[in-house]
């Protein structure tokens, strides 16, 4: 919001759903000028491909980010592992979990995209590493979900449990990208348990 004459006051606002199951969402964006005149807009969309359609949102959103500096920088690599990370994933199939052929290919990149994201300091990259984790450690989960069903041993059962375990402390020790490193190795291990 701008009358041409104040500049921008503070940076857009914007207000929307993070993990996205499959259904009818809205976007919402606020920005004032240095003069106090407010500006909004919204939109509305649908979801299909929950994982898929997440990734293609943040980079998006990150496109928008007003950052210079090592921010871009960090902002510009984050992109380029996203956008590989749903290549691996492939067309518009719905990835609920990565398949064992690419699994370790798309957690990487979802690794090195976090590791960037961690380096910016903005309230939404700060949540964006959150969203991403919480959805590597629902692939873990969901891999030993099928392992059980599958009838894995306990031991290997187990041993996977742990890692999302690790996972978490990581997360919780401010070490995102090695939380991603353990929910890939949760999720490897239940894929490969028998």
């Amino acid at each position: 919001a701008t009358d041409g004459l104040s500049g921008i006051g503070s940076p857009c606002q914007i207000s929307a759903p993070t993990l996205l199951p499959s259904g009818q969402y809205q976007i919402s964006a606020t920005a004032t000028d240095n003069a106090g005149n407010t500006g909004s807009a919204t939109l509305n969309y649908s979801t299909t491909t929950a994982d898929r359609q997440f990734i293609i949102n943040l980079i998006a959103q990150l496109q928008h980010l007003p950052l210079s500096g090592s921010a871009a920088q960090n902002r510009n690599k984050t992109i380029t592992s996203l956008t590989t990370a749903i290549t691996q994933a492939g067309g518009t199939r719905q990835a609920q979990r990565p398949r064992e052929s690419n699994g370790k290919k798309i957690f990487d990149e979802l690794h090195n995209a976090v590791q960037d994201l961690a380096k910016i300091t903005n309230p939404a990259t700060q949540q964006a590493v959150r969203d991403l984790l919480a959805m590597t450690r629902r692939w873990g989960t969901n891999a030993i979900n099928a392992a059980i069903a599958r009838g894995a041993t306990s031991n290997n059962v187990a041993q996977a449990t742990s890692k999302i375990a690790l996972g978490d402390d990581k997360a919780a020790h401010n070490n995102p990208a090695d939380a991603i490193d353990a929910f890939r190795n949760a999720w490897t291990a239940a894929t490969n348990a028998t």
